[in-house]
Parts: structure tokens; C-alpha cells; sequence
């Protein structure tokens, strides 16, 4: 629709441009500059500057626990240790435990600060003497070899996990990952944006990547992608994703172009194709299209292309057409989509500003936004200035040449526009105008006067007959404008009314103007409101009748409220707040007489308030001046609410400090209290602070729980518009000032609700019964009840509860105001409990023996517990007999994690599913109340197998009790003496057929390095015989690599089958190397494939040792052998593969 057709258009066409994100016009400047001038001002702080760097430098070097320095080869014999704890005592494969190691500096640093050592080389000892009794959170350098800072995988490491190995598919989905070509140091992305995909079965993740290959995707084209976009593998197949690729395909596009412009990011696949699909439309022939995404991959790819649509419907709405839209785009400028928009935002709102016609606003856009997306303008108001010209004659300039706004973007320096005719016959009217009133022609008080004289002449000159028309006499006017300039400035009808509003209304006689000019320049509505009070407090006796109009008008708010209003309420607040702030010795310091009292003050002052320009005021002292400045700057400068403004100078301490600290360069005597308060006024006049910070701290918030609260595109609360007043909708309701914090972090929509919402809904909560005091309480539980429809869940609740017998008074005294609570959650355990219990007398009484079945956790906790104790086969009985003897003093949450604990333990020692059902069904109650100790330690501490603990918990369970934390377990009795004894003998028997001696030092260390069944052993040993090996020879082996025995007959034969009849090494290379048996079989046939591999194409020497091709590591393996040949590391790769399936 055209816009002649509409005039309302503009309107919202504007309204629509001014909501625009413009993130990069409100960010805050960085204050380096800032610093340097204020460096420059005081040579003192230059020194100060010094020593602060020298203390930071100093706080920078890492020590340990002992405070040996932490360096370079510190650190890397720490990597050294956490490799082998990782690799060898918690059985992670090699890569994992390498990349952990070799890519976590701040666990690393973290772990060596809690490490004792002395001298470097205790580091290794240390370490791995510390984790065998300390052991780590795996997660955390898990995710930090991944990419991760700690401040982003805080939120990601699960609170019940701390092995790897615990779950279940995350190294398995970690290795598909990095096989399918993604950066072992980039999956943290992944983890962090799509944490679903590493909890996939096996195969799923796979299939899944198979897909997105069949489609024709490439290798290295999906490994960037999945980085980019990981959640293109949560779900099914990404539609737009495709669609996308196959558009850009038809197109001309190769994949590696699109792999070149995807950013870290990660598009948003949905609106790039809407996207793409209105280009399309747009630009009719594919050629032009193909041409214009080459030259402007931005328009597809910033920010997912929501900057073009935007872009698009900016230019829509201003009439353009479609060739008018494809002509802008074949001339766009190379800069971002975003800038572009920003500028032409710039631009719009600069031409409403000066007031131009819509049908302008239209012509200018419509030829010429290509060039204005290009350039940014200046402010109107500086414009203004410079130009030295009124909005229509910008306007006018605009018009007949829009090219000349060229002229005044940023960076340029702009040229006063030429002077017209009328300006110069206005000028000569102006100056006519101030000869009459008294100045001399060309003086320095001619020139001041044509400032102050703001207006044209013929509009002073009328303004001064309408004064003299009003019974003043000429001589007494020109003193009268002399005096007071600015009360020229206002328009006839304006000046008019004061007058007659103080000399006919109240009787006040011309003279009283006369030796007062300056009333005048104050608005009516204060003059009125102002006098209105004045004479209610003259009647009734309370005022001076002899007060002058000056008196009244120029003072403060404040002083007029101090000065003249006697109510009570006003008077002690204001006594209160002054009384705090300035106690009997106002301000002035005292010295302890102990010595070391001041020492102590001194550092806790420096430390807190910010330097040693404070250090003899007590951080209570200064803090008391700086809110007498903050209270007197936000009242009488801002012109805050009293309360609001009290409340952020004496409850915002760490905003407080923050702005003493910023004094630091500033010339300010510490010791005069006044001259403070002056600093921090002027600071704070040219300085203007953000208001959110401190409103939001004196809501009880802390500065990390609320800069993310804080708006980035305003900085005073009044332009919030409904902030203040749903605020002391909350107040009036009798919310207190610290709870809000709460409501505002959980339900910030609440705090934007325009006049009266807040209030109704508020009132529909009261219809339902519900009284103040509750309402109160429950909003700041449960902020969320206020945001959309009445929450159904909370009414539900309370209806049962009042059923039961429960009333409102019960539910407030069990609600805390630290949590909040999901009334539907609570719905559903109620409803559980109902069903339960037949008897609502027996639920009443167990609800009120034990309220946290509903309220921990929301009943969240019940209900697992339930289901928990459901699934292995508890009746409905159980269960209630259960809540009945629950301990009252036992936590919920804990209590359905010690019995998960308890759960997991059993099925560690392999104990039948339906032994464990029978034990929970009959012992959950004591279960649940103690933690048992971990798997690992039970086993060690009773020296039993599984089976045997298993054997001891069927006879009677409750020999579980004395294996909780904080008892010392005792090892199980002896049982199967004969067994044991012939095992012990064999082994024993078998030692000294090797050639140790009976009794003596080396057969007690062997018999622990030889793990196995005296039997186990000799098989194994014979098995070693049967390929050939002589029983010397074999003896030798054994000696030297215990570890071979450990191994299963089967695994043991087909590893010497391996060598000796695939390979083809003699035997004597088992003799000589006997340590190649430990190693799996996996890692023999890839690294004795790659190196055939290698061997074909002369890149190997064909006579390495095999202890040579084994013993390396993987890193060592791939830059001394695998890197030799340009296609080696694919070859691995693929040899991988192939040995994996």
C-alpha cells in the first residue's frame, strides 16, 4: 500500500525501527583513555599505578601447596603423572588420557596447588601418591581438554558422576566424533550446545553421520558443520539444512564455499533457508542471484540471515518494490548486513527527528539507501549545531540535494549551511532588538548577549510588548530580560499566563517580577503546585506569611519538603537516614590505642574501599559520606522516589566501592567530609552511572546474579516505564525491598507490566481466599505464579490440601522463601499420596508429621522414591509402611541417594535382581539413612570377592550397616580354608619352579606381582611352552613382564600367533621382548599394518625392532613413522575403522 494512501504508516514504521537490536550502538566504550587522563591529571597515581602492576605481576605466578614455583617443567611432569593415572590406573584409552593430561593447564595448576612436594622431583610421586587417595572429578579436565573454560563446563559436570566410565556411552560418542574428523579440542561445542548426542547407544551416533554422508555431504564438510551446528544431529535429519545445500548446489555452489563462510556461531538452518528463499523471489534470474551471495555471503550467513529479512522488511514498509530491492542488492556495500541496518535506522530516525513529510522520507530511502547503509550520520542535536540552521532548512537542504547528507557522517568535519536571507534580515532584527535594550554595537557584551538571546528578533521583540502590555513599564522590562535572558525564550501564550497567574490570581504586586525576574522561568505547574501548598500551610498556621517568591520557587525539592512540610512521615524519615549517615564525631577518625587495631583497619580499608588515599577513614566512615552524595544525587538530581533513592545510596555497598574507587585520581580531601560529597556530585554529573546496578544490589541481588539482568540499551530507571511502579506494587503489598531481587532474577516480565496488571492479578489470587500474608510470602517463592493465566497447579494444591484439613496459615509456615516451588510437580505427588492412602485421616497425619514429602524439592524427591521402590517390586503396602516409619530428620534427596548408591553397589558385585528386590522391599528404611562405602574400597577392606560379599548380604543384610562411611571395616572371616590354602600352595610351588627362593624378600614381592590362581598360572605358562619356547626361556619372560600371565589362555595364544605365525618374527623376539604381550591385540594389528604399509612404499626401515614399532606413543608413532607419507594419516584413520568393525 503506498504511503500517500496511509499517513498512519509512518508511525509504525517507526515504532518498528526504534525496537530495532542495535547491540554494538549500546555497548559501553572501554574506559582506557579514561584512565590514561586521569593518570595525566595526577602524578601521583603513576606511582600507585606501579605498585598495583608489581602485586598483579606478583599474584601471577602459580605455586604449590608448599610454594614451590610452578614452571614450565613442573608442569610437564605433572602431565607426565596425570597420563599415568589416567592411562594406567583408571584404564582410559590412550588418547583420552593424553588429551586430558596435555590439555588441561588450569586442573593441572589447580592440582598442584593442593599437591605437597618439595622439589621437582617429587612432582610425579607426589601426584600419583595424592590421587590414589584423593581422586578427581574426571569431567572436569575431560571437558577442558575439550575446549571448555570452567566458567562455561561448571554447569555440565553431573553431580552424581565422577568417573568417565560412569557414563555410559560419552567416551564411546567422543571417539565416533573425533574419527569422523572433528578437533578432539572443538567437541566441547558440541558438549556444551548439544549434550543429548554423547548420551546416544551405540551405532546412533554413527547412523546418524552416515546419513548426512549419503546425502553426498564430505568428510571435512560435516566435521566443520557438526562443530558449527551440532544440533543438526539431535532428532531426525535437518530438512532446512538440506534444502539449504541443495538450493545452493543448484546454484552453483560447491561445498567447500559454504565451508568457508560457516562461522563458529552456528546458523540457524530454518531461517537461513527463509532467507535464501526470499533472495529467490527477490532476484528472478539465478545468474544475478549466484553473483550477488558470492559477492555478499554476509546476507546469508550473518547472524543466519535475520539482518537481511530485517533489512528486507525495513525497505518493504517504506514502499520498496521487488526490482527496487534487487537493484539495492546489487549495489550493496561490502559491510555487514547489521551495520547496514543500523546506519539506515540512523538515518530514518534523523529525518522524523527534524520533522520531514513521509512522502520525503519515502523519495530519500527509495533512491538512495544503498549509500546511506554505507555511512553513519551524526546525532541530530550535533547536527543542529553545526549546521547553525533550524529543522526546515535542513529539511529544505534535504530535499533538493539527499546527497549532501554525505557531508555529514561520522569523521567529517561539517560546514554551517549558507546563510539565507531571512536569517540575515532575522539577525539584523535581533541586533536592532539588544541597541534598544542598551548594548553597545560591536562590544564583548554584544557578542555574549546574542547567545544568551536565543530566538529570532521580530519573536523577542514581541515577546517584550507582550510584558509591557502587562502594565510594565520599558525601563523595568529591559532590567527585567537583562537580568534573567531565558524568560525570552518561552512563547507569548506561556510568558502571558505566569504573569497573570502571580499578579491577578495570587495578588503579588509587578514589582515583586521586577526584583525577581527569574520566577518567570520556572514552569506553571510548579508555581501552582508550590504556592497551592504554601497557602494550605499558611492556613493552618505553619509557614511565615512574609516568605518571599523566591524562597519559594528557586529551592530544591528536597529543601521545600525539609523547609516547609511538617508531616511526620517525611520529618523522621529524613532525621533517620541523616542521623545514620552522620554519627555524634561526624566523620572525623579516631585512633585506636592499640597499634596493631589500626594496622589491622588500615589493610581491611585498602583492601575494601580502594587505595591509600583512604586509608586513615574506617571503610564505615566513607561509606557514610558517599551515601549522603548518592542519596542527595539520585533524590534531588535524578529526581527519584525518596524510598527508591534511600534505598539504593545505604543498600548497594559494592556499587558504593566501585564508585569510591574511581576517586582515586581526583584531588579530594580526605579528611573533609563536604569536599567528598562534592567529588562524587561532580564525578556523578559527568559520569553518569548506570541506575540498574545499584536498584538491582539494594534488591538483595549480588553483582554476579544480576549483570546479565542489567539492560543493554538503558541506563535510568525512568525509562523503564513500569519498572518503579510494579515495584511499589510489591512495597504496598508488603514484599520487603531484599525479596524483590528474587522476583526480579526469576520473573523479570512481572517488573514490565503496564498500570494495573500487576495489581489484578494479585487480586485474582485474593478472590480464590487467599490471605495477605500468604500472597506475600508465596510470591516470593514462586514468582512465577504472576506471569500468564492463574496458575492451575497452585489452586489444585491448595483445594487439597483444604480438603484434607490444612489451611492457608499451615502452607505459609512450610514455604521458604530461599526456594521456589513447580506447584504442578506438587500437584502430582499430592495426587500420589491421595491414592495411597485410602484413609485421609491416616495422609493428614502424615502430611503433617513429615510436610516435606510435598514441599523438598517440590515432591519431586517422593516421587522418584516411589518409582524407585515400585520398580523393584514394592506393594502398595510397603510403600506406605515406608512414609509412615520414615525418619524425620532424613532428607529426601539424600535419603533416594543412598539407597541408589546402595542399588548400584549390589549390582557391582553382580547380585541377582531378584536377592536385590527382596533386600530393598525389606531394608530400605536403615538403607537409606547411612551411605555405604565405595565398591572398590568394600572389596579391598573385607578382602572378598563379589561372590563371597554377595553370600554374606543374603544371609543377613543388615552386615551392610557396618560398611558406611566413617566405620572402619573389618575383613570378612576366613572361609574355604582348604581351597585357599591349595591355591596359595600352588602358587607357591609354582614361584619356586621359576627359581625363587622359599621365604626370602623376592618371593614375597612376587607373590603379589603374580595375580592369579596357583592353577591359572601354570596353565598360562604351559601355553607359552606349546609354541616351542623352552621352559628356561619362558621362565626369563615371566620374570621380566609378570603381567603376561595375567592374561587369559586364549588372548595369550592369539597374540603369539599374531607374531610369530602372521608376522613371521622368531621366537627369540618373544625372548627378548617378553613386554609385547601386554600390549592388546588391537594395537599390534594397527600399528604392524601401518608399518607394512609404510614398509611397501620406503618410508620404514624394514629392520626396526618390534619394541620399537609397541612401545611409542600414539603422538610419537604418528610424527615418526605415520607423517612420512603424505597419506599416511588417512591410512590410519582407515585402518581404525576397519579394525573397529
Amino acid at each position: 500500500m503506498k504511503l500517500r494512501q496511509n499517513p498512519s504508516r509512518f508511525t509504525s514504521v517507526l515504532k518498528w525501527v526504534s525496537q530495532l537490536s542495535l547491540e554494538t550502538q549500546l555497548k559501553p566504550s572501554i574506559s582506557g583513555t579514561g584512565f590514561l587522563l586521569r593518570c595525566a591529571q595526577t602524578p601521583r597515581s603513576f606511582a600507585t599505578v606501579t605498585g598495583n602492576e608489581v602485586c598483579s605481576e606478583k599474584s601471577k605466578v602459580k605455586r604449590t601447596r608448599n610454594g614451590f614455583k610452578i614452571t614450565p617443567n613442573v608442569r610437564k611432569l605433572a602431565e607426565e603423572a596425570m597420563l599415568d593415572y589416567f592411562y594406567s590406573t583408571r584404564g582410559l584409552q590412550y588418547m583420552v588420557a593424553e588429551s586430558m593430561s596435555k590439555n588441561s593447564p588450569i586442573f593441572i595448576d589447580n592440582l598442584l596447588k593442593k599437591v605437597d612436594c618439595v622439589t621437582a622431583s617429587d612432582i610425579n610421586q607426589s601426584i600419583t601418591r595424592y590421587l590414589r587417595f584423593h581422586p578427581v572429578n574426571e569431567f572436569e579436565p575431560f571437558l577442558e581438554s575439550s575446549g571448555l573454560n570452567p566458567s562455561e563446563y561448571n554447569h555440565l559436570v553431573p553431580c552424581d558422576k565422577v568417573f568417565l566410565d560412569e557414563e555410559g556411552f560419552l567416551l564411546e560418542n567422543h571417539h565416533v566424533l573425533c574419527y569422523s574428523g572433528v578437533d578432539p579440542k572443538r567437541i566441547g561445542k558440541i558438549f556444551k550446545e548439544a549434550r543429548e548426542v554423547f548420551s546416544y547407544e551405540t551405532g546412533v551416533l554413527a547412523s546418524k553421520i552416515k546419513a548426512y554422508e549419503d546425502l553426498g555431504f564430505s568428510r571435512l564438510f560435516l566435521s566443520k558443520l557438526i562443530v558449527c551446528s551440532p544440533r543438526v544431529l539431535m532428532g531426525h535429519t535437518n530438512i532446512e539444512l538440506v534444502q539449504v545445500v541443495k538450493t545452493l548446489q543448484s546454484l552453483g555452489f560447491e561445498f567447500e564455499w559454504v565451508m568457508e563462510n560457516l562461522s563458529d556461531e552456528g546458523p540457524d538452518w530454518s531461517s537461513v533457508h527463509r532467507v535464501l528463499s526470499l533472495l529467490r523471489e527477490i532476484c528472478f534470474d539465478e545468474e544475478k542471484l549466484y553473483g550477488l551471495i558470492r559477492n555478499c555471503p554476509s546476507l546469508l550467513f550473518e547472524n543466519s540471515g535475520k539482518w537481511t529479512g530485517i533489512l528486507v522488511g525495513f525497505e518493504t514498509k517504506l514502499g520498496a518494490s521487488r526490482s527496487e530491492l534487487c537493484s539495492l542488492f546489487q549495489k550493496f556495500p561490502l559491510i555487514q548486513v547489521e551495520k547496514c541496518v543500523s546506519n539506515l535506522r540512523q538515518c530514518f530516525l534523523f529525518l522524523k527527528e527534524i520533522e520531514m513529510e513521509d512522502d520525503e522520507i519515502h523519495k530519500v530511502f527509495r533512491s538512495h539507501s544503498w549509500w546511506l547503509g554505507s555511512c553513519k550520520l551524526k546525532k541530530t542535536s550535533s547536527l543542529l549545531v553545526f549546521l547553525k540552521a533550524g529543522k526546515t532548512r535542513v529539511c529544505q537542504v534535504i530535499q533538493e540535494n539527499p546527497e549532501e547528507m554525505k557531508k555529514w557522517t561520522m569523521g567529517s568535519k561539517i560546514q554551517p549551511l549558507p546563510a539565507t536571507n531571512v536569517d540575515i534580515e532575522s539577525k539584523s532584527m535581533k541586533t536592532q532588538f539588544l541597541l534598544d535594550l542598551g548594548y553597545k554595537e560591536n562590544s564583548e557584551e554584544m557578542e555574549t548577549a546574542m547567545k544568551n538571546f536565543r530566538g529570532k528578533g521580530s519573536e523577542l521583540r514581541e515577546r517584550f510588548n507582550v510584558l509591557v502590555s502587562l502594565g510594565f513599564t520599558k525601563k523595568d522590562v529591559k532590567d527585567m530580560v537583562k537580568a534573567c535572558p531565558t524568560m525570552l525564550s518561552q512563547t507569548c501564550d506561556i510568558l502571558e499566563s505566569k504573569v497573570n497567574y502571580l499578579i491577578k490570581e495570587l495578588g503579588y504586586p509587578l514589582s515583586t517580577l521586577v526584583d525577581f525576574p527569574s520566577c518567570l522561568k520556572f514552569t506553571l505547574q510548579r508555581m501552582k503546585l508550590r504556592f497551592a501548598m504554601f497557602s494550605w500551610l499558611q492556613a493552618r498556621g505553619k509557614v511565615d506569611r512574609k516568605i518571599k517568591v523566591s524562597t519559594m520557587l528557586a529551592c530544591s525539592d528536597k529543601i521545600f519538603v525539609m523547609s516547609f512540610m511538617r508531616n511526620p512521615r517525611f520529618k523522621s524519615l529524613l532525621l533517620n537516614w541523616v542521623s545514620q549517615a552522620f554519627a555524634e564525631t561526624p566523620l572525623k577518625p579516631q585512633l585506636s590505642r592499640n597499634p596493631r587495631f589500626f594496622a589491622t583497619q588500615r589493610a581491611l580499608v585498602d583492601a575494601e574501599v580502594s587505595g591509600e588515599k583512604w586509608g586513615l577513614r574506617t571503610r564505615n566512615e566513607i561509606r557514610k559520606v558517599a551515601q549522603v552524595a548518592m542519596f542527595d544525587y539520585f533524590y534531588q538530581t535524578r529526581g527519584l522516589q525518596f524510598l527508591v533513592a534511600e534505598s539504593m545510596s545505604k543498600n548497594a555497598p559494592v556499587f558504593n566501592d566501585n564508585l569510591l574507587k574511581k576517586l582515586n585520581g581526583c584531588d579530594v580531601d580526605v579528611d573533609d567530609d563536604d569536599d567528598i560529597v562534592k567529588a562524587i556530585t561532580r564525578f556523578l554529573w559527568f559520569h553518569p552511572v548506570n541506575e540498574f546496578e545499584p536498584f538491582l544490589e539494594s534488591l538483595g541481588l549480588k553483582p554476579s546474579e544480576f549483570s546479565h539482568l542489567i539492560p543493554c540499551d538503558k541506563m535510568f530507571l525512568n525509562e523503564d516505564a513500569f519498572l518503579l511502579e510494579n515495584y511499589h506494587v510489591f512495597w504496598n503489598y508488603g514484599i520487603g525491598r531484599e525479596k524483590m531481587g528474587k522476583i526480579f532474577k526469576e520473573a523479570r516480565e512481572v517488573f514490565g507490566y503496564e498500570t494495573g496488571v500487576l495489581a489484578s492479578k494479585i487480586k485474582s489470587y485474593e478472590d480464590l481466599g487467599f490471605s495477605k500474608l500468604f500472597l506475600s510470602k508465596l510470591i516470593v517463592c514462586s514468582p512465577s505464579i504472576l506471569i500468564g493465566d492463574m496458575n492451575v497447579g497452585l489452586a489444585k494444591v491448595m483445594e487439597m490440601l483444604k480438603a484434607i484439613g490444612f489451611g492457608v496459615d499451615w502452607v505459609t509456615e512450610n514455604l521458604s522463601e530461599e526456594v521456589s516451588y513447580d506447584w504442578s510437580s506438587m500437584h502430582r505427588c499430592l495426587s500420589f499420596l491421595r491414592d495411597l492412602y485410602v484413609d485421609e485421616n491416616e495422609l493428614c497425619e502424615l502430611i503433617r508429621k513429615m510436610p516435606r514429602l510435598i514441599f523438598e524439592d517440590s515432591g519431586e524427591w517422593t516421587l522418584i522414591l516411589a518409582g524407585f521402590e515400585a520398580k523393584l517390586g514394592s506393594s502398595r503396602s510397603e510403600l506406605s509402611s515406608l512414609f509412615q516409619k520414615f525418619p524425620q530428620c532424613q532428607s529426601l534427596g539424600k535419603f533416594v541417594l543412598n539407597l541408589r548408591h546402595c542399588f548400584l553397589f549390589l549390582k557391582d558385585i553382580e547380585m541377582d535382581d531378584d536377592e536385590i528386590g527382596k533386600i530393598f522391599r525389606l531394608h530400605s528404611l536403615w538403607i537409606g539413612v547411612s551411605r555405604l562405602k565405595q565398591t572398590s574400597t568394600l572389596l579391598i577392606n573385607l578382602k572378598g570377592g563379589k561372590g563371597r560379599l554377595c553370600q554374606v548380604i543374603q544371609e543377613n543384610p543388615e552386615e551392610m550397616k557396618k560398611w558406611i562411611m566413617g566405620l572402619r571395616v573389618q575383613p570378612l572371616p576366613a572361609t574355604g580354608y582348604k581351597v585357599n590354602t591349595k591355591s596359595k600352595t600352588m602358587k607357591t610351588q609354582f614361584l619356586l619352579d621359576l627359581g625363587y627362593k622359599e621365604n626370602s624378600e623376592e618371593m614375597e614381592r612376587a607373590l603379589k606381582n603374580f595375580r592369579g590362581k596357583g592353577s591359572e598360572l601354570r596353565e598360562r605358562f604351559n601355553v607359552l611352552v606349546s609354541f616351542g619356547l623352552t621352559e628356561k626361556d619362558v621362565k626369563d619372560m615371566v620374570k621380566a613382564c609378570p603381567s603376561i600371565l595375567t592374561q587369559a589362555c586364549d588372548i595369550l595364544e592369539s597374540k603369539v600367533n599374531y607374531l610369530v605365525k602372521e608376522l613371521g618374527y622368531p621366537l627369540s623376539t618373544l625372548v627378548t621382548f617378553p613386554t609385547c604381550l601386554k600390549y592388546t591385540l588391537q594395537r599390534m594389528k594397527l600399528r604392524f599394518s601401518m608399518f607394512s604399509w609404510l614398509q611397501d612404499r620406503g618410508k620404514a626401515d624394514p629392520k626396526l625392532q618390534v619394541s620399537t614399532i609397541l612401545v611409542c606413543s600414539d603422538k610419537f608413532f604418528a610424527t615418526r613413522f605415520v607423517n612420512r607419507h603424505p597419506d599416511g594419516p588417512k591410512h590410519l584413520e582407515d585402518l581404525k575403522k576397519l579394525l573397529v568393525c
